[in-house]
């Protein structure tokens, strides 16, 4: 056939493998064509097993390079708009960066030639889907981890979206990886859509179990406000003072009337010790009118020598008087790289500091902090880039929490894809533990999410707005929150074992 000469072309290889890649980032959201993922990566196994290793590891990086340069372009955007870098320096950071994430494309594609190129039945079933997420594990967890573009988040919508609240959409990626290594492998098509028809009739009785129930006529009225301000961080009175009177003029009709009102991250970003008669000016209003704000605040603790700062979320309004701000307060754990501190400090520091990047410098909170009791319900904080990062949440989560709530700042990322996908993945948040999400950003997306991942509703970019509604309290506990990343351990554990044992047998026989 003609399609098969041109993928003995090198230079069409690379040039497929690029298109591949970018084509899997629509998948995910904003576009949400979630059989896409499956057609990108069935591209992918082809252009691999139709190569040497050399090939294999060129096209893997490419492939990547498509996908990671295209999914993530928004970090030029920060680095531009944040940053206040060059173009040409921007440019080259970000590049870097994309390279960095492709080097793990690159060993899947070699792992794959190497051990993994034979069509047989547990390459499919078990042995590459494996590889992919021990790759995908390592990526989460290196360097702080960077877990973004999984494609078990893509699949929020799908049929296999029945697996979240059993497996986690860590057990969905492997299953997309599954699918589409079937689908190339099997020459026997009949039968493969045989396989696949009774898996999601299958899927379909599984999707009809409730893993938890709303409680009758117990809900709570919240206001979440978006207020679309258009500068970012600004340690300028003026500016605070005109940022609050935008959230204040759509807080005064609700208060009294919503039991909480969340403003999103960033909204007082001067130091809570610089802002303390505001917020005493704040929470004896709402002590008054019985109502809690909630929102995003920089706190501050004195060690040995100096202050040192976190990123956190305060609650206004529980008491009269404030004893201790700090007791009050949720403080952010997973910081972002480069945002919020600096990673590798004594090589990078000087370096940064060259370019006058901007540095902020703060610490990390707790990794288990208690679940917050709002109005008799227990709301579980996340604090933005935190809510893709399941494990912690999931570690901090039990059936006592009534809630989940996640305040986040998008204005980094102007007119981007990442809004999309950040709150693509709070989504998936909720139908992992069944429980409801007030999700909160500056700029957008700001929503009221369902257990099962839907949106209630919501308020889209760049519109200042608030949005009110009674939300119902769910109880019981999905097997994801209760075993945690256990069941995908244990698949890691089986596929190095096998691996390992058909390595040794392969060396036997030949």
């Amino acid at each position: 056939m003609l399609f098969d000469l041109f993928f003995k072309n090198f230079l069409f290889k690379i040039f497929l493998s690029i298109i591949s890649g970018v084509f899997g980032v629509l998948s995910f959201s904003p576009y949400n064509i979630w059989p896409i993922a499956i057609i990108s990566l069935v591209i992918l196994f082809k252009l691999i097993y139709e190569s040497n290793i050399k090939e294999s590891c060129l096209i893997s990086f490419f492939w990547g390079f498509g996908f990671y340069g295209t999914g993530i372009s928004w970090i030029y955007i920060s680095l531009i708009k944040f940053g206040g870098l060059s173009k040409i320096l921007s440019i080259i950071i970000f590049i870097f960066f994309i390279i960095y994430l492709s080097l793990y494309i690159v060993l899947f594609g070699f792992l794959f030639k190497k051990y993994f190129f034979k069509k047989n039945i547990l390459n499919c079933l078990f042995n590459i889907p494996g590889l992919w997420i021990v790759l995908d594990y390592f990526r989460s967890s290196f360097f702080t981890g960077f877990p973004w573009l999984q494609f078990g988040y893509s699949q929020i919508n799908s049929p296999l979206n029945f697996i979240a609240p059993i497996l986690g959409f860590e057990f969905i990626t492997f299953l997309i990886v599954m699918i589409s290594s079937f689908f190339y492998f099997f020459k026997n098509k009949l039968y493969l859509f045989l396989y696949f028809f009774l898996f999601f009739l299958f899927s379909f009785f599984l999707k009809n179990i409730y893993w938890y129930y709303p409680i009758k006529n117990d809900y709570i009225k919240v206001t979440l406000i978006q207020g679309n301000e258009k500068n970012l961080i600004t340690y300028n009175i003026k500016d605070i003072k005109k940022k609050i009177n935008v959230y204040y003029k759509y807080t005064k009709p609700v208060l009294g009337k919503s039991k909480i009102i969340i403003w999103p991250e960033s909204i007082i970003p001067n130091n809570i010790i610089n802002q303390k008669n505001l917020l005493y000016f704040l929470n004896k209003i709402m002590y008054l009118k019985n109502t809690i704000l909630i929102t995003g605040i920089i706190s501050s603790k004195r060690n040995l020598k100096n202050f040192i700062n976190f990123n956190s979320v305060i609650f206004l309004g529980k008491s009269l008087i404030i004893k201790s701000i700090n007791n009050i307060i949720y403080k952010k754990y997973h910081l972002v790289p480069f945002g919020e501190y600096i990673p590798m400090k004594l090589i990078l520091y000087p370096l940064l500091k060259l370019i006058n990047f901007p540095m902020e410098n703060f610490s990390k909170g707790n990794y288990l902090q208690s679940p917050q009791n709002i109005c008799n319900k227990n709301f579980l904080t996340i604090l933005c880039y935190e809510v893709i990062f399941s494990e912690q949440i999931k570690n901090n989560f039990s059936s006592q929490v009534d809630f989940l709530l996640t305040l986040s700042n998008n204005s980094w990322f102007g007119n981007s894809i990442e809004p999309w996908q950040h709150y693509q993945m709070a989504c998936m948040r909720s139908l992992e533990l069944g429980r409801s999400m007030l999700y909160c950003s500056n700029n957008g997306i700001t929503a009221i999410i369902n257990p099962d991942g839907s949106c209630q509703k919501k308020i889209s970019q760049f519109i200042s707005k608030s949005l009110t509604l009674n939300i119902i309290r769910y109880k019981g506990i999905t097997p994801y929150s209760k075993f945690k990343i256990i069941p995908i351990k244990i698949f890691v554990i089986i596929f190095i074992i096998i691996s390992i044992f058909l390595k040794k047998l392969y060396k036997i026989f030949n």
